[in-house]
């Protein structure tokens, strides 16, 4: 209950930053009231080329979506990713592969990642929240279809 509570009131400060984009590296980082956390990119590299780091910091049962959703299949219910079904996430070589990434520091202790396909409209998102001096991954949509609204 208390750490529900408390991704409430994440989210909540989330809607509530404004962003601006800029270049970091060959990738698209979008900076809100604040940079992106000094120890937050070691954590991201660690997390995809240790699987006990990465599993050890992934708050279980995970929100997120399956990769390809199908809005009927989930029937407005809530998705959560198990433990025992997790597959571990390597890291994406972006300058190479077909995808970009968009890092969202939303405020001190929230980062937004999405993971956009460049030729086709799909793309994936995780959120990480940092509890205490930990970094942990809090939201996770696979892989689907998105709309750009005009």
């Amino acid at each position: 209950m208390k750490k529900n509570i408390l991704l409430i009131a994440l989210g909540l400060l989330c809607l509530s930053a404004c962003t601006k984009s800029e270049e970091n590296n060959g990738n698209k980082v979008e900076t809100a009231q604040t940079e992106l956390p000094e120890d937050f990119m070691q954590f991201y590299r660690t997390f995809h080329s240790d699987s006990l780091f990465q599993i050890n910091h992934i708050s279980f049962p995970l929100e997120g979506l399956p990769s390809y959703a199908d809005p009927e299949e989930l029937n407005g219910q809530n998705y959560y990713w198990s433990k025992q079904d997790w597959v571990f996430q390597k890291s994406i070589d972006f300058e190479f592969s077909d995808f970009e990434r968009v890092l969202v520091p939303l405020n001190e202790i929230m980062v937004k990642e999405t993971i956009l396909h460049r030729k086709r409209a799909l793309a994936m998102e995780r959120k990480f929240a940092k509890f205490g001096k930990e970094w942990t991954l809090i939201y996770y949509a696979g892989l689907n279809t998105y709309t750009v609204d005009k």
